[in-house]
C-alpha cells in the first residue's frame, strides 16, 4: 500500500494547492475563505466535510474518509491562520513567487505548504481506493497564531 500511495502523490498538485493557498488571505481571525476552499478540495477529493463555527465568522473545516471497517482514526492538524502582513515584504504577500525551487508567499511555510502537502496525501490515499479500516480525518483549525481556539474545538 505504501508504495502504491507514493506513487499518486503529485508535487504539481501539491504545489498549485500551495499557489491557491497564498492567494487567499488568512490572516488570523479572517480564515473563513481558506476554510471554504479547503471544504470545496476535500469535498472533491471524496471526503465528507463540515464546518464548525468557533467564534462567528471564524469556521475550522473537518474531512473524513470511513473505511470498510471499524478501526482507528488517523487524523491530520494544520492551522489556517497566518500571521499580519509586516513591513519588509518585497512582493505581495498574497501572490505566490518562485525563487528557484522555492515559492514565496505569507503562509507559505507556517503552514499552508504543510496543508497543501497533506491535501496531496489525502488525495492520493483517496484516489488509490485501498481498502482499509478505521477513518483518514483532517482538521483545518482556526486560531493558532493568537490563542488556539480552533485547537481546543477540535478536542
Amino acid at each position: 500500500m505504501y508504495e502504491d500511495l507514493t506513487r499518486k502523490l503529485d508535487d504539481h498538485y501539491a504545489v498549485k494547492k500551495l499557489e491557491e493557498m497564498i492567494a487567499i488571505p488568512s490572516v488570523v481571525k479572517e480564515e473563513k475563505e481558506l476554510a471554504h476552499y479547503l471544504q470545496a478540495e476535500l469535498d472533491k477529493l471524496g471526503y465528507k466535510t463540515e464546518l464548525h463555527e468557533v467564534e462567528p465568522g471564524r469556521p475550522n473545516v473537518y474531512a473524513k474518509l470511513k473505511g470498510k471497517a471499524k478501526g482507528k482514526r488517523l487524523n491530520f492538524c494544520g492551522h489556517m491562520d497566518t500571521v499580519p502582513v509586516v513591513v519588509g515584504w518585497e512582493t505581495d504577500p498574497f501572490k505566490p513567487v518562485k525563487k528557484g525551487n522555492r515559492l514565496h508567499g505569507l503562509g507559505s511555510n507556517d503552514m499552508k505548504g504543510g496543508i497543501a502537502c497533506t491535501l496531496n496525501m489525502l488525495r492520493a490515499f483517496a484516489e488509490s481506493g485501498q481498502p482499509f479500516s478505521g477513518e483518514l480525518s483532517f482538521a483545518g483549525v482556526i486560531d493558532e497564531e493568537a490563542y488556539g481556539e480552533g485547537a481546543k474545538a477540535m478536542l
